[in-house]
């Protein structure tokens, strides 16, 4: 048995992030709406990134939950890290496969984006529309916003 992990660190005027596993980070703003920051460590990302198959294959491939990483399977894992400069209003979902296997990036986006929703609706909405969409896996989603640059 394995686990996934993401992370951030804000230290200074740098977002530090890492990942292990098939949990993911975005990055959204109203300039550049929705960017995947991490790439999936999975059977079936490999797959997709040397194109085998395609985003739609992939998304109803029997495989998708098959990582290549994970914490706790051997004694050393890499770690995917990454380092950026956060602006004011932007925001970061740090979130598991089981919302991201269920809510498309648009939708994600647009709830992310709604300037009237406070983020604890916003994360409570992210796990009620991935229950709608099946709710097959745990669903866990943190938030960040930034306020100022």
């Amino acid at each position: 048995m394995g686990t996934t992990l993401v992370m951030s660190l804000l230290f200074e005027d740098k977002l530090y992030l890492a990942s292990v596993g098939d949990s993911r980070i975005y990055r959204f703003s109203q300039k550049i709406g929705c960017e995947q920051i991490t790439d999936d460590h999975s059977l079936v990302a490999e797959q997709l990134r040397m194109g085998v198959i395609t985003e739609d294959e992939a998304r109803v491939h029997p495989h998708r939950n098959i990582i290549t990483r994970a914490l706790g399977v051997f004694p050393e894992v890499p770690v995917d890290t990454f380092c950026c400069t956060p602006h004011k209003d932007d925001f970061f979902l740090l979130c598991t496969d089981g919302l991201t296997n269920m809510v498309e990036d648009e939708e994600l986006a647009n709830v992310i984006l709604d300037q009237e929703k406070t983020l604890e609706e916003k994360s409570s909405l992210l796990v009620e529309l991935a229950n709608q969409g099946g709710g097959v896996d745990n669903i866990t989603n943190i938030i960040l916003e930034v306020h100022d640059d």
